[in-house]
């Protein structure tokens, strides 16, 4: 009994003297009536919980590469849907233009601005990605230095039949040959389409 009495001291001794991250602190009364096994089983479930803790401290290599994967799908998402959204403004941008160069020129006719008609070239050669306003009986007979060039401000090109050249009468603001005009977006593979009556009258 006095051996296992100084085992138990000894034991106390070399336990207190070891670091403490090592391994908890026992008392003897707690060392009392217990084995070497069992104190071996205590002391890996005490490992053991504090690689759990620390493992719950940070992110795998593979929740990591997760995280990275869904950030990229998302910001390729909204960088798509921002592309698109730009376009289609644009786009829009382009036909109003087309609309306000069409209603200016028709307006300077009924008003007889500088006494004479006025016209509207739409994508003409000089001007391949321009509308043109200007002053005369046609573009090819125009008086160039009072030209008015509008940037169309975006890619679209003209469907088949479409009117590239509208001249309003002076003061009446008729026109002498009616129809439409589509401008299309190849990008969206979308339309849009102006109607020009007789009378000049302007609709879409």
């Amino acid at each position: 009994m006095l051996l296992v009495k100084k085992n138990l001291k000894l034991l106390k001794v070399l336990l207190e003297n070891l670091p403490k991250t090592s391994i908890p602190r026992i008392s003897a009364g707690y060392l009392g009536g217990r084995s070497p096994n069992t104190l071996s089983i205590s002391n890996h479930k005490h490992m053991s919980n504090k690689k759990i803790k620390n493992k719950k401290g940070g992110f795998t290599l593979i929740e990591t590469v997760i995280v990275l994967g869904v950030i990229t799908i998302a910001a390729g998402t909204l960088m798509f849907v921002d592309l698109t959204s730009y376009n289609a403004s644009q786009f829009q941008s382009a036909t109003n233009n087309l609309i306000s160069v069409l209603q200016t020129a028709r307006a300077s006719s009924l008003n007889n601005v500088d006494q004479s008609a006025h016209g509207v070239a739409i994508f003409p050669i000089d001007h391949p990605t321009s509308y043109v306003i200007f002053e005369g009986s046609s573009y090819s007979a125009r008086y160039a230095p009072k030209d008015e060039i509008i940037d169309s401000g975006y890619a679209v090109d003209l469907g088949n039949g479409s009117l590239k050249e509208i001249v309003f009468d002076q003061l009446s603001g008729d026109v002498d040959a009616n129809g439409s005009i589509v401008l299309i977006d190849h990008v969206r593979k979308l339309s849009f389409t102006i109607s020009v009556n007789y009378e000049g009258r302007i609709s879409w």
